[in-house]
């Protein structure tokens, strides 16, 4: 049983948990924080999303909708073992592949990127008969073959996941920092991307265009939100900042226009309150979900 792989957390998502049959929506936290390469920290983001979740007036102004009516069932955070990214992920995979079969809508708090992997498996084993589309938000393409001789880390999520489903199953958006050898693999296997000067160069209105063109070839989406996607000026409480990001604005009005019914689970990741002392990150991130369960709330009952 999954619970066996859950740890109770003090703090529940807006301050209260519904019962399952309450609500769609299931609040998951992996605090796995194992491989990241500059600064650590991200297990302490589940919590502290949590509570700033609590301080956050709950009408959406995107879906007109009081997203406390709706809530969320909270049931705490995946049991991890720091140090081992693989058992790690087998019990992410583990309750998240629970869930999905009991037909909850996810949202997962990470933790490093690399729970995305788990949360992929899960989603792509559940749904094995229905084309499913990983669509991230990442200013990293995190598509090495390895890093830092890890094949299993947060600078490799995209390419173990392209293994599972194939490449073209793939669309990166907000992407400022490459190495060459992820170029040459995306340039190889037709990639779909979208970089951060997309927005400018194309305007926002064709960056819609061409993410909802590609979403709707798809049953089902998994998004996968790295807040290093913003610019640091935004979200500074972040693992590996990159400058030159997209602006909070900017990334909610794309994922209104993008996410829909189709969308099953949404992980939020990479966040590491240490470094923000202001907040504004885990509010940021507290903020996405509960505007992505309008948005998600609205498609599925109209």
């Amino acid at each position: 049983m999954y619970e066996l792989y859950i740890n109770e957390s003090p703090v529940a998502f807006l301050g209260f948990s519904k019962k399952p049959e309450e609500t769609p929506f299931t609040v998951l936290g992996a605090p796995l924080d194992t491989t990241s390469s500059y600064r650590p920290g991200t297990r302490f983001a589940p919590l502290r999303i949590r509570v700033a979740s609590q301080s956050l007036e709950t009408y959406s102004l995107l879906s007109h909708i009081d997203v406390e009516k709706i809530g969320f069932h909270d049931i705490g955070d995946v049991v991890v073992v720091q140090g081992d990214a693989r058992k790690s992920l087998s019990n992410v995979e583990t309750v998240v592949r629970s869930l999905l079969e009991k037909n909850r809508r996810l949202f997962v708090i990470g933790g490093e990127h690399t729970i995305s992997v788990g949360t992929f498996r899960a989603l792509e084993r559940v749904h094995r008969n229905r084309k499913v589309l990983y669509l991230v938000f990442d200013a990293h393409a995190d598509l090495r073959e390895n890093f830092m001789g890890l094949e299993l880390c947060h600078a490799t999520v995209a390419r173990r996941i392209a293994e599972i489903s194939g490449p073209e199953n793939i669309m990166l958006v907000g992407v400022r920092a490459l190495s060459e050898e992820e170029v040459l693999f995306m340039k190889r296997n037709e990639i779909s991307v979208i970089t951060s000067f997309d927005f400018e160069k194309m305007g926002i209105k064709e960056v819609m265009y061409r993410l909802m063109k590609k979403v709707s070839e798809y049953d089902v989406v998994h998004l996968s939100i790295d807040m290093d996607v913003l610019d640091p000026g935004y979200a500074p409480g972040v693992t590996t900042p990159e400058p030159l990001g997209l602006t909070p604005l900017q990334l909610l009005h794309v994922l209104s226009k993008v996410v829909d019914e189709n969308t099953w689970l949404v992980d939020i990741v990479e966040i590491a309150p240490a470094y923000d002392p202001s907040e504004s990150t885990v509010f940021l991130g507290a903020k996405l979900i509960l505007e992505l369960a309008g948005i998600i709330y609205r498609k599925i009952t109209s």
